[in-house]
Protein backbone atom coordinates (compact mmCIF):
# COMPACT_ATOMS: atom_id res chain seq x y z
CA UNK A 1 0.00 0.00 0.00
CA UNK A 2 3.04 2.28 0.91
CA UNK A 3 4.61 1.54 -2.68
CA UNK A 4 1.17 2.21 -4.67
CA UNK A 5 0.58 5.79 -2.62
CA UNK A 6 4.01 6.78 -3.62
CA UNK A 7 3.86 5.51 -7.25
CA UNK A 8 0.71 8.13 -6.99
CA UNK A 9 1.58 10.70 -5.17
CA UNK A 10 2.76 13.82 -6.87
CA UNK A 11 6.96 13.85 -7.16
CA UNK A 12 7.01 16.72 -5.45
CA UNK A 13 5.03 15.39 -2.47
CA UNK A 14 6.49 12.41 -2.54
CA UNK A 15 10.19 13.96 -1.39
CA UNK A 16 8.53 16.34 0.91
CA UNK A 17 6.57 12.63 2.52
CA UNK A 18 9.92 11.30 3.03
CA UNK A 19 11.78 13.86 4.69
CA UNK A 20 9.05 14.09 7.21
CA UNK A 21 9.10 10.22 7.65
CA UNK A 22 13.13 10.66 8.07
CA UNK A 23 12.82 13.77 10.76
CA UNK A 24 10.28 11.51 12.50
CA UNK A 25 11.73 8.06 12.73
CA UNK A 26 15.63 8.90 12.86
CA UNK A 27 17.96 10.68 15.51
CA UNK A 28 17.68 14.05 13.10
CA UNK A 29 17.36 16.93 14.11
CA UNK A 30 19.94 19.76 13.00
CA UNK A 31 21.83 16.64 11.90
CA UNK A 32 21.86 13.20 10.37
CA UNK A 33 23.12 11.09 13.17
CA UNK A 34 25.46 7.91 12.51
CA UNK A 35 27.08 5.28 15.31
CA UNK A 36 29.32 2.74 15.49
CA UNK A 37 32.00 1.72 17.68
CA UNK A 38 30.95 4.13 20.45
CA UNK A 39 31.79 6.69 17.78
CA UNK A 40 29.47 8.96 16.07
CA UNK A 41 29.59 11.26 12.58
CA UNK A 42 26.57 13.74 11.80
CA UNK A 43 25.93 14.65 8.28
CA UNK A 44 23.84 18.05 7.70
CA UNK A 45 21.93 16.80 4.63
CA UNK A 46 21.39 14.17 2.01
CA UNK A 47 21.96 13.76 -1.09
CA UNK A 48 18.72 12.05 -3.47
CA UNK A 49 19.92 11.33 -7.24
CA UNK A 50 16.28 10.15 -8.87
CA UNK A 51 17.37 8.00 -11.85
CA UNK A 52 15.27 8.58 -14.58
CA UNK A 53 14.46 5.37 -16.82
CA UNK A 54 14.07 6.03 -20.64
CA UNK A 55 10.80 4.32 -21.18
CA UNK A 56 10.29 5.70 -24.72
CA UNK A 57 10.53 1.77 -25.89
CA UNK A 58 10.18 3.10 -29.36
CA UNK A 59 10.10 -0.66 -30.58
CA UNK A 60 8.06 -2.37 -28.37
CA UNK A 61 5.31 -3.70 -30.53
CA UNK A 62 7.32 -6.64 -30.97
CA UNK A 63 6.84 -7.62 -26.93
CA UNK A 64 5.04 -10.19 -26.74
CA UNK A 65 3.22 -8.99 -23.12
CA UNK A 66 -0.26 -8.05 -23.49
CA UNK A 67 -0.08 -4.69 -22.12
CA UNK A 68 2.85 -2.55 -22.91
CA UNK A 69 4.76 0.60 -22.33
CA UNK A 70 4.49 1.68 -25.89
CA UNK A 71 5.06 5.90 -25.64
CA UNK A 72 6.25 7.54 -22.86
CA UNK A 73 8.81 9.90 -24.49
CA UNK A 74 11.46 11.16 -22.07
CA UNK A 75 10.79 14.84 -22.67
CA UNK A 76 7.63 14.10 -20.10
CA UNK A 77 9.46 12.15 -17.39
CA UNK A 78 11.94 15.38 -17.11
CA UNK A 79 9.39 17.57 -17.14
CA UNK A 80 7.76 15.73 -14.07
CA UNK A 81 10.88 15.42 -12.49
CA UNK A 82 11.71 18.83 -12.21
CA UNK A 83 8.22 20.35 -11.70
CA UNK A 84 8.84 17.64 -8.95
CA UNK A 85 12.18 18.57 -7.40
CA UNK A 86 10.79 22.43 -7.53
CA UNK A 87 7.93 22.00 -5.39
CA UNK A 88 9.74 20.45 -3.10
CA UNK A 89 11.70 23.22 -2.48
CA UNK A 90 9.10 25.51 -2.72
CA UNK A 91 6.12 23.63 -0.87
CA UNK A 92 8.53 21.72 1.78
CA UNK A 93 8.39 24.80 4.27
CA UNK A 94 4.06 24.27 4.50
CA UNK A 95 4.28 20.43 5.77
CA UNK A 96 7.58 20.95 7.91
CA UNK A 97 7.73 23.22 10.39
CA UNK A 98 10.92 24.22 12.78
CA UNK A 99 13.29 22.80 9.79
CA UNK A 100 13.41 25.83 7.25
CA UNK A 101 16.84 24.10 5.77
CA UNK A 102 16.47 21.35 3.21
CA UNK A 103 17.14 18.13 4.31
CA UNK A 104 17.34 16.84 1.04
CA UNK A 105 20.04 18.02 -2.41
CA UNK A 106 18.32 16.30 -5.50
CA UNK A 107 20.63 15.88 -7.98
CA UNK A 108 18.94 14.24 -11.13
CA UNK A 109 19.88 11.60 -13.36
CA UNK A 110 19.24 11.67 -16.90
CA UNK A 111 17.86 8.52 -18.92
CA UNK A 112 19.24 7.55 -21.68
CA UNK A 113 18.39 4.23 -24.01
CA UNK A 114 20.42 4.70 -27.34
CA UNK A 115 17.49 2.01 -29.12
CA UNK A 116 15.38 5.27 -28.92
CA UNK A 117 17.68 7.20 -30.28
CA UNK A 118 17.55 7.37 -34.58
CA UNK A 119 20.89 6.62 -36.41
CA UNK A 120 22.40 9.27 -38.73
CA UNK A 121 25.98 9.45 -40.47
CA UNK A 122 28.08 11.78 -38.76
CA UNK A 123 30.41 13.02 -41.46
CA UNK A 124 33.22 13.76 -39.34
CA UNK A 125 33.71 10.11 -38.59
CA UNK A 126 31.45 8.63 -40.78
CA UNK A 127 30.10 6.60 -37.98
CA UNK A 128 26.19 6.17 -37.44
CA UNK A 129 25.12 8.10 -34.32
CA UNK A 130 22.09 10.30 -33.81
CA UNK A 131 22.00 13.73 -33.79
CA UNK A 132 19.58 13.90 -30.96
CA UNK A 133 21.29 12.23 -28.92
CA UNK A 134 24.27 14.07 -29.81
CA UNK A 135 22.26 17.46 -28.82
CA UNK A 136 21.20 15.85 -25.28
CA UNK A 137 24.55 15.36 -24.16
CA UNK A 138 25.88 18.68 -25.42
CA UNK A 139 23.08 20.52 -23.66
CA UNK A 140 22.70 19.02 -20.41
CA UNK A 141 26.41 17.88 -19.73
CA UNK A 142 28.46 20.49 -22.21
CA UNK A 143 29.98 21.97 -19.02
CA UNK A 144 31.22 18.93 -17.31
CA UNK A 145 34.09 19.67 -19.69
CA UNK A 146 35.18 22.74 -17.58
CA UNK A 147 34.97 20.98 -13.68
CA UNK A 148 38.54 20.11 -13.38
CA UNK A 149 38.07 19.26 -9.94
CA UNK A 150 35.04 17.30 -7.61
CA UNK A 151 35.21 21.13 -5.89
CA UNK A 152 34.39 23.10 -8.90
CA UNK A 153 31.55 20.24 -10.49
CA UNK A 154 30.07 20.51 -6.45
CA UNK A 155 30.48 24.45 -6.54
CA UNK A 156 28.60 24.40 -10.04
CA UNK A 157 25.92 21.99 -8.84
CA UNK A 158 25.36 23.77 -5.32
CA UNK A 159 23.96 27.01 -7.78
CA UNK A 160 21.37 25.58 -9.51
CA UNK A 161 18.08 27.54 -8.21
CA UNK A 162 15.82 24.85 -8.67
CA UNK A 163 12.96 27.00 -6.59
CA UNK A 164 13.66 29.43 -9.89
CA UNK A 165 12.65 26.31 -12.27
CA UNK A 166 10.22 27.68 -15.03
CA UNK A 167 8.29 24.25 -16.20
CA UNK A 168 9.99 24.82 -19.22
CA UNK A 169 12.74 21.98 -19.48
CA UNK A 170 14.67 24.05 -22.43
CA UNK A 171 15.62 26.19 -19.75
CA UNK A 172 17.41 23.12 -18.31
CA UNK A 173 21.19 23.36 -19.27
CA UNK A 174 24.51 21.97 -17.57
CA UNK A 175 24.41 20.80 -13.93
CA UNK A 176 20.79 20.22 -13.63
CA UNK A 177 22.08 16.61 -14.30
CA UNK A 178 24.59 14.53 -12.28
CA UNK A 179 25.23 11.77 -14.41
CA UNK A 180 23.44 9.14 -17.18
CA UNK A 181 21.10 6.34 -15.76
CA UNK A 182 20.79 3.59 -18.31
CA UNK A 183 18.28 0.45 -18.04
CA UNK A 184 19.70 -2.89 -20.35
CA UNK A 185 15.75 -4.87 -19.22
CA UNK A 186 13.65 -2.03 -21.39
CA UNK A 187 16.31 -2.87 -24.35
CA UNK A 188 19.54 -0.91 -23.56
CA UNK A 189 22.34 -3.05 -24.37
CA UNK A 190 26.00 -1.97 -23.04
CA UNK A 191 27.76 -3.70 -25.90
CA UNK A 192 25.73 -4.47 -29.26
CA UNK A 193 27.42 -6.38 -32.19
CA UNK A 194 29.47 -4.08 -34.91
CA UNK A 195 26.78 -1.67 -36.49
CA UNK A 196 24.68 1.11 -36.26
CA UNK A 197 23.74 0.68 -32.02
CA UNK A 198 27.08 -0.14 -31.49
CA UNK A 199 28.64 3.25 -33.20
CA UNK A 200 25.76 5.01 -30.67
CA UNK A 201 26.78 3.19 -27.13
CA UNK A 202 30.23 4.19 -28.50
CA UNK A 203 29.39 7.64 -28.72
CA UNK A 204 27.69 8.03 -25.42
CA UNK A 205 30.64 6.47 -23.73
CA UNK A 206 33.26 8.60 -25.71
CA UNK A 207 31.38 11.58 -24.65
CA UNK A 208 30.68 10.12 -20.80
CA UNK A 209 34.73 9.58 -20.65
CA UNK A 210 35.76 13.23 -22.35
CA UNK A 211 33.25 14.98 -20.16
CA UNK A 212 33.78 13.29 -17.00
CA UNK A 213 29.97 12.18 -16.62
CA UNK A 214 28.94 8.98 -14.45
CA UNK A 215 26.88 6.26 -15.35
CA UNK A 216 24.59 4.47 -13.44
CA UNK A 217 23.25 0.96 -14.77
CA UNK A 218 20.92 -1.53 -13.91
CA UNK A 219 22.98 -4.87 -12.82
CA UNK A 220 20.89 -7.59 -11.22
CA UNK A 221 19.21 -10.14 -12.94
CA UNK A 222 15.68 -8.84 -12.27
CA UNK A 223 13.59 -5.99 -13.14
CA UNK A 224 11.78 -4.13 -15.60
CA UNK A 225 12.24 -6.98 -18.01
CA UNK A 226 9.91 -6.09 -21.05
CA UNK A 227 11.47 -8.64 -24.03
CA UNK A 228 12.90 -11.92 -22.94
CA UNK A 229 15.87 -10.95 -25.35
CA UNK A 230 16.93 -8.51 -23.01
CA UNK A 231 17.64 -11.28 -20.06
CA UNK A 232 21.58 -10.64 -20.78
CA UNK A 233 21.64 -7.31 -21.28
CA UNK A 234 21.88 -6.27 -17.55
CA UNK A 235 24.66 -8.85 -17.13
CA UNK A 236 28.33 -7.74 -15.84
CA UNK A 237 29.75 -9.67 -18.34
CA UNK A 238 28.26 -6.94 -21.08
CA UNK A 239 29.96 -4.03 -18.73
CA UNK A 240 33.79 -6.27 -18.83
CA UNK A 241 33.30 -5.61 -22.95
CA UNK A 242 32.54 -2.24 -22.52
CA UNK A 243 35.20 -1.61 -20.11
CA UNK A 244 38.38 -3.12 -22.04
CA UNK A 245 37.67 -0.36 -24.66
CA UNK A 246 37.04 2.52 -21.96
CA UNK A 247 38.95 1.62 -19.19
CA UNK A 248 38.29 5.67 -17.76
CA UNK A 249 34.52 5.46 -17.83
CA UNK A 250 33.12 6.38 -14.41
CA UNK A 251 30.60 3.40 -13.80
CA UNK A 252 28.53 2.60 -11.02
CA UNK A 253 26.85 -1.37 -11.09
CA UNK A 254 23.32 -0.95 -9.48
CA UNK A 255 22.46 -3.58 -6.90
CA UNK A 256 26.31 -5.55 -6.83
CA UNK A 257 24.63 -8.27 -8.81
CA UNK A 258 21.25 -8.36 -6.64
CA UNK A 259 20.66 -9.81 -3.17
CA UNK A 260 19.93 -13.68 -4.92
CA UNK A 261 22.62 -12.64 -8.02
CA UNK A 262 26.03 -14.18 -6.14
CA UNK A 263 27.76 -14.95 -9.24
CA UNK A 264 26.80 -11.52 -10.78
CA UNK A 265 28.32 -10.58 -7.01
CA UNK A 266 31.65 -12.62 -7.31
CA UNK A 267 31.94 -11.60 -11.29
CA UNK A 268 31.65 -7.42 -11.02
CA UNK A 269 34.07 -7.87 -7.38
CA UNK A 270 36.27 -9.73 -9.51
CA UNK A 271 36.34 -6.44 -12.14
CA UNK A 272 36.74 -4.23 -9.83
CA UNK A 273 39.81 -6.23 -8.01
CA UNK A 274 41.09 -6.78 -11.68
CA UNK A 275 44.64 -5.36 -11.93
CA UNK A 276 46.92 -4.74 -14.93
CA UNK A 277 49.44 -7.76 -15.51
CA UNK A 278 52.17 -4.71 -16.62
CA UNK A 279 51.81 -1.54 -14.10
CA UNK A 280 50.05 -3.76 -11.36
CA UNK A 281 47.38 -1.15 -10.81
CA UNK A 282 44.24 -1.67 -10.95
CA UNK A 283 42.57 -1.69 -14.28
CA UNK A 284 39.19 -0.15 -13.78
CA UNK A 285 39.59 2.54 -11.38
CA UNK A 286 36.17 4.41 -11.70
CA UNK A 287 34.30 1.06 -11.07
CA UNK A 288 32.10 1.20 -8.54
CA UNK A 289 28.98 -1.12 -7.31
CA UNK A 290 26.05 0.24 -5.23
CA UNK A 291 23.72 -1.57 -2.84
CA UNK A 292 20.23 -0.64 -3.69
CA UNK A 293 16.90 -2.77 -2.23
CA UNK A 294 19.80 -5.09 -0.47
CA UNK A 295 19.36 -3.87 2.60
CA UNK A 296 15.65 -4.54 3.39
CA UNK A 297 16.34 -6.41 6.38
CA UNK A 298 18.55 -6.74 9.22
CA UNK A 299 20.79 -9.86 7.89
CA UNK A 300 21.11 -7.82 4.88
CA UNK A 301 24.56 -6.08 5.81
CA UNK A 302 25.96 -8.98 7.71
CA UNK A 303 25.55 -11.07 4.33
CA UNK A 304 27.59 -8.48 2.23
CA UNK A 305 30.24 -7.95 5.12
CA UNK A 306 30.55 -12.19 4.77
CA UNK A 307 31.06 -12.00 1.12
CA UNK A 308 34.00 -8.95 1.49
CA UNK A 309 35.81 -10.56 4.11
CA UNK A 310 36.19 -13.65 2.04
CA UNK A 311 39.16 -11.22 0.75
CA UNK A 312 42.41 -10.61 2.19
CA UNK A 313 42.70 -7.41 3.12
CA UNK A 314 44.04 -5.26 0.02
CA UNK A 315 41.25 -6.67 -1.67
CA UNK A 316 39.18 -6.05 1.62
CA UNK A 317 39.91 -2.76 1.59
CA UNK A 318 39.52 -2.56 -2.54
CA UNK A 319 36.05 -3.48 -2.04
CA UNK A 320 34.95 -1.35 0.78
CA UNK A 321 36.22 1.66 -1.09
CA UNK A 322 34.33 0.83 -4.23
CA UNK A 323 30.87 0.30 -2.79
CA UNK A 324 28.00 3.00 -2.56
CA UNK A 325 24.98 2.91 -0.21
CA UNK A 326 21.96 2.87 -2.19
CA UNK A 327 18.00 2.52 -1.36
CA UNK A 328 16.12 2.11 -5.07
CA UNK A 329 13.14 4.08 -3.55
CA UNK A 330 10.59 3.90 -3.79
CA UNK A 331 10.52 0.10 -5.40
CA UNK A 332 11.94 -0.96 -2.33
CA UNK A 333 8.76 -0.44 -0.69
CA UNK A 334 7.58 -3.83 -1.72
CA UNK A 335 9.54 -5.27 1.03
CA UNK A 336 10.23 -2.53 3.57
CA UNK A 337 7.50 -0.32 5.09
CA UNK A 338 9.47 2.87 4.74
CA UNK A 339 12.46 4.83 3.54
CA UNK A 340 13.27 5.58 7.56
CA UNK A 341 13.02 1.70 8.22
CA UNK A 342 15.86 1.03 5.38
CA UNK A 343 17.96 3.52 6.71
CA UNK A 344 17.77 2.58 10.24
CA UNK A 345 19.09 -1.19 9.11
CA UNK A 346 22.10 0.20 7.76
CA UNK A 347 22.81 2.63 10.41
CA UNK A 348 22.33 0.34 13.67
CA UNK A 349 24.16 -2.63 11.51
CA UNK A 350 26.77 -3.53 13.97
CA UNK A 351 28.57 -5.74 10.61
CA UNK A 352 30.26 -2.60 9.69
CA UNK A 353 32.23 -0.16 11.33
CA UNK A 354 31.82 4.05 11.89
CA UNK A 355 34.42 4.53 9.17
CA UNK A 356 32.97 2.08 6.83
CA UNK A 357 29.77 3.06 6.94
CA UNK A 358 31.00 6.81 6.18
CA UNK A 359 33.00 5.25 3.57
CA UNK A 360 29.62 3.51 2.06
CA UNK A 361 27.45 6.29 2.64
CA UNK A 362 29.51 9.27 2.31
CA UNK A 363 33.29 9.11 0.87
CA UNK A 364 32.89 6.16 -2.42
CA UNK A 365 29.40 7.86 -3.76
CA UNK A 366 31.30 11.74 -3.32
CA UNK A 367 34.04 10.19 -5.13
CA UNK A 368 31.79 8.41 -7.76
CA UNK A 369 29.80 11.17 -8.53
CA UNK A 370 32.80 13.23 -8.80
CA UNK A 371 31.31 16.17 -6.19
CA UNK A 372 34.30 15.74 -3.23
Amino acid sequence: MNLLAIMETDIGDCLIQMEEDLRKNLPLNSSLVISGNGETKQYDKMVLTPLIMDFGLKDSGNSSMTYKVRWKPIVAQVDDLCTGIRDYYRHRKDYIKGHPEPLFQIIPFMGINTQNYYSEKDKATGKNISVSLKQLLEKNFEKFKDDTSPQIRRKHIDEIPWKDFNGNIESLRSHYFLGIKVYPPLGFDPWPEPGDERDKVCFLYDFCVEYNVPITAHCNPGGFLVHKNFSDFSSPIKWESVLKKYKNLRLNLAHFGGKDGKEWRRKIADMILEKDSETGKYKYESLYADISYQGVDELSYKDMMNFINGHDGEKRSRLLERIIFGSDFMINLQDISSYSKYLRYFIDSDTLTLDEKDMLCNKNAERFLYIG
